[in-house]
């Protein structure tokens, strides 16, 4: 890699850390691609960072040491949320590291934490092997958010008892998970494929809606059967996936934002941004324009 592209992405990725302090980080799962530029700077970025770095299956390669702490405890409301990273190892060996095997260290620290916590979440940098092989184990846990993956997931997946989301991996959306837990005792419902159902069935309906004015869709489509069936049959569906929604008490919902132009930008994190562009122009680096 040719020194100053090293440059600029050391730079940039203290950048990334300095900025998550801004938007509230809590935990940073270390992913193998992360130890890139090495250990030495990995640890200069933790120390930048407010909130904790996270791995379970990062190791000192002489001790066998962890060189993080395997997880992290998070309170929300009345609730007790254990978060445990795990990452796969990357195709270069990264000096005074190893990488031990994903599922293996979720075997070893996942009986303490259940002990501590309500909800267990896996933040997982893992490729499909390592992915295949804990959701095919049927290992005790709750979530599993998945990173270093071109999948994405529009809903949660659900197998072998645990919750699955994907948001891609090069950074274009973002997944957010909400509970809204309205009694104790009963189980999480999940929510997310519905209310996809509902929003395309919605967007549906919106399109036949163009240039009719005051009239219902009866009188508009009066004269074209075909149409007017489609919208029926997708006003008894919307119809029915509302009263499925209705019928869920303690509601799990996901969802997949995409960073687009739609996505207001907020002025102190683009002022940032373009002082960081400004610092790497004068160090002679080059940088792409941000419109």
């Amino acid at each position: 890699m040719p020194e100053n592209m090293l440059v600029r992405k050391k730079e940039t990725a203290l950048f990334l850390i300095d900025s998550y302090n801004d938007l509230g980080y809590q935990v940073y799962n270390v992913g193998g691609n992360d130890l890139a530029a090495g250990l030495e700077f990995v640890k200069k970025a933790e120390k930048i960072a407010k909130f904790n770095f996270i791995s379970a299956n990062i190791v000192d390669s002489i001790s066998s040491h962890l060189l993080f702490k395997p997880y992290k405890i998070i309170k929300s409301g009345n609730k007790k949320f254990g978060i445990i990273g795990i990452t796969s190892k990357p195709k270069y060996n990264v000096s005074g590291v190893k990488i031990t095997e994903p599922l293996y260290a979720l075997n070893k620290y996942l009986p303490e934490l259940k002990k501590r916590s309500d909800y267990i979440i896996v933040l997982a940098a893992i490729n499909n092997i390592d992915e295949a092989k804990i959701i095919n184990s049927k290992t005790s846990i709750d979530f599993l958010l998945c990173a270093s993956t071109y999948r994405f997931s529009k809903t949660l997946d659900f197998a072998n008892s645990m919750y699955i989301a994907r948001c891609g991996n090069i950074g274009k959306y973002i997944g957010v998970i909400s509970m809204n837990i309205i009694k104790e005792g009963l189980l999480l419902e999940n929510v997310s494929k519905i209310n996809n159902q509902l929003s395309y069935t919605e967007k549906r309906l919106k399109s036949y809606v163009k240039d009719m004015g005051d009239k219902t869709y009866d009188e508009y489509y009066a004269d074209r059967p075909s149409i007017l069936n489609v919208i029926h049959s997708l006003q008894r569906h919307e119809k029915e996936l509302k009263k499925q929604k209705e019928k869920i008490v303690n509601a799990l919902d996901y969802e997949l934002v995409r960073l687009d132009n739609k996505i207001k930008d907020d002025p102190y994190m683009w002022k940032k941004v373009n002082e960081h562009k400004a610092v790497l122009r004068k160090m002679g680096i080059k940088t792409k324009s941000i419109k």
